[in-house]
């Protein structure tokens, strides 16, 4: 443990090095020729109906609750640099039985173009929350980078995938804060390469039987344009994973893998890497080597109305419930505009995390899926209703879950 520790100290600060440099260049630049800064805010109210929604295993009571949720988000461009605060605070109070919970986050990200051929990026979030298994978990969340915009007649499609299926439904409060930052170098119109170091510190409440844990990973990938519709290309990361309070676990974890793009249509593409995550765990006699496939894979349709997406992934990452894990997913997502005013979006995830490879022999499990269907009633206010189910299972408790029924109402202020 202290070898693979020290270690973990080296990448954490040069994970922590990295993220300021990229800043460093943005007062050096002359100023831009324009500057466009957008405000706003959103304040959205539902009332809900679980079944069960912390997937208790004592046949927990269903129950009603009312949700409260501000996102206040701040924009500003000067088209060389982009920098973004999100952040969102939410209240749910259950009409009996639990606990009312809050959960809050906020993420500050940023975009520089050094020239022609650089771009820098970087972003950091903090995180609080308590999680459950409702509607909301299956939504795209501030802390995660922010995306490309999609055209404003094609809804984004909703992230069904989590990073880490063990804290699906527990009742314990995660205190997180990630960093990343990269540097994207484009020597000219057909070759790419990207420099992405990122840390996450997690941390729970004591005597949870969650596991505090610190991870960095840095990446190198290349890849070439080979046509107008065909990119391959190729990644080597390391990663470090250093649980705080346990004797052993400590991995250090290196995944090279290849990479494809190909846009087989206008609207049809699919991306695809594939290689191998060779682990070094720390054991009570020892060290142990573990080798398995990891890679990604998706399908996405992106139509004028509507877009669909299959997504897939293997990967090996340090887990709050047993360390280290091998954890599969299959998710699909899928959005349509039905009308001017109305929206269809829906949504469904398998997953399945490994035995942990040190000091454990259980596997975990989950399927989730849900439907919502929102309506614009003017350019400030939307109405949805929605129904989601969830459900978790491992060696240890039988099959747990919830079915969830929701109304709700958002609306919309400022330019955002």
């Amino acid at each position: 443990m202290r070898e693979t520790g020290s270690r973990f100290g080296d990448y954490f600060k040069a994970g922590i090095w990295t993220i300021p440099a990229a800043g460093f260049g943005y007062a050096a630049l002359p100023a831009p020729a324009y500057a466009d800064t957008q405000s706003g805010a959103t304040l959205t109210t539902s009332t809900a109906f679980d079944s069960n929604p912390f997937l208790g295993v004592n046949n927990d009571p269903e129950v009603a609750s009312f949700r409260l949720e501000v996102a206040p988000t701040i924009k500003h461009s000067d088209g060389v640099s982009e920098i973004a605060l999100q952040a969102r605070v939410e209240h749910v109070e259950y009409a009996g039985t639990y606990k009312s919970v809050q959960n809050a986050s906020v993420t500050i990200s940023g975009r520089h173009r050094v020239d022609a051929r650089t771009t820098l990026a970087a972003n950091v979030s903090v995180v609080s929350n308590v999680s459950n298994s409702d509607l909301n978990a299956l939504q795209p969340t501030v802390e995660e980078p922010l995306q490309p915009p999609q055209a404003p007649e094609s809804p984004p499609p909703p992230d069904v995938i989590l990073n880490d299926i063990t804290l699906l439904g527990r009742q314990t409060r995660r205190n997180a804060v990630t960093a990343g930052a990269s540097v994207v170098f484009q020597p000219n119109r057909f070759d790419q390469l990207t420099f992405a170091s990122n840390v996450s510190l997690q941390r729970y409440r004591k005597n949870s039987g969650l596991n505090d844990y610190n991870f960095v990973s840095h990446s190198l990938a290349f890849s070439r344009q080979i046509n107008d519709k065909v990119s391959i290309g190729g990644m080597y990361e390391e990663s470090v994973g250093d649980f705080k309070y346990i004797r052993f676990g400590d991995a250090h974890i290196s995944s090279p893998q290849l990479s494809l793009k190909a846009r087989l249509t206008a609207q049809l593409v699919i991306n695809a890497t594939a290689g191998a995550s060779i682990t070094r765990v720390v054991t009570a006699t020892g060290k142990l080597n573990v080798t398995a496939f990891a890679g990604s894979g998706s399908v996405c349709y992106r139509g004028a109305r509507d877009n669909f997406c299959v997504d897939a992934q293997r990967q090996v990452i340090p887990t709050a419930l047993g360390g280290i894990r091998t954890q599969t997913s299959l998710g699909t997502n899928y959005s349509v505009k039905l009308s001017s005013r109305d929206t269809l979006q829906s949504g469904t995830s398998y997953s399945v995390a490994s035995a942990p490879l040190v000091g454990g022999t259980t596997k975990l499990e989950t399927v989730r899926m849900f439907g919502r269907v929102e309506r614009r009633l003017n350019e400030r206010a939307r109405i949805h209703v929605a129904a989601a189910y969830a459900n978790g299972s491992d060696a240890t408790f039988a099959k747990r879950s919830n079915i969830q029924a929701l109304v709700g109402l958002t609306l919309k202020f400022g330019r955002v």
